[in-house]
């Protein structure tokens, strides 16, 4: 167990599918453009079949701009627990009744203040925080606080160590977010870095 919740992202691949999931991830997140841009029906039939290797995280998919009937098909046959709109996609979420709904925000040097104008029934909110030095902002946290009176926050990072720090230090609200890895057709995959940080957030 984890002091604070994990959420596996973009994973586009079994080997990171069974990884996060034996690693007790709360969320996997497939991201079905990583799978299969050009394919949907392909998209469909591999999110399916990594599903039914893992027991236990709850599955989500990534809306990536697809067309509402895409998103339908989707989610009827995909059947996923919940749906991570794209930042700055804008589907119907019409089509997500019934299922749990976060919306993805990226916060960099153009836009740090946007995010605190979110609006919106969402279960939660991914920050994909691409600002350097913005985790270490008491501004920034301070109103990182008062959105979680609404909803629950994960943070991702480019530099995973930061984003894992932040949120060891501010557990009480904070969750994290790690995104995948793209499939390596040969060679070892190596999961140490993403060991260690687990390991530290270990209760």
């Amino acid at each position: 167990m984890y002091k604070c919740k994990i959420l596996a992202d973009k994973i586009s691949n079994l080997t990171d599918a069974r990884y996060f999931s034996a690693r007790f991830a709360d969320i996997i997140c497939f991201d079905p453009d990583a799978i299969s841009a050009d394919d949907p029906v392909k998209a469909i039939v591999q999110m399916n079949l990594m599903k039914e290797w893992l027991a236990g995280p709850q599955i989500f998919v990534r809306t990536n701009f697809r067309s509402n009937e895409e998103l339908e098909r989707m989610i009827r046959e995909v059947e996923p627990d919940g749906i991570l709109i794209s930042c700055f996609d804008q589907p119907d979420e019409a089509l997500f009744h019934e299922k749990k709904v976060f919306r993805e925000l990226i916060v960099d040097q153009d836009n740090p203040e946007y995010i605190f104008e979110i609006t919106g029934d969402y279960d939660g909110i991914l920050i994909d925080v691409r600002q350097t030095g913005l985790l270490a902002d008491s501004n920034f946290i301070q109103k990182l606080k008062q959105l979680t009176r609404q909803y629950i926050i994960f943070i991702k990072n480019d530099d995973l160590n930061e984003a894992a720090v932040f949120t060891k230090q501010n557990v009480s609200f904070a969750n994290l977010a790690i995104n995948g890895m793209a499939e390596h057709r040969t060679g070892f995959r190596s999961y140490d870095d993403t060991d260690d940080i687990l390991q530290q957030l270990e209760v």
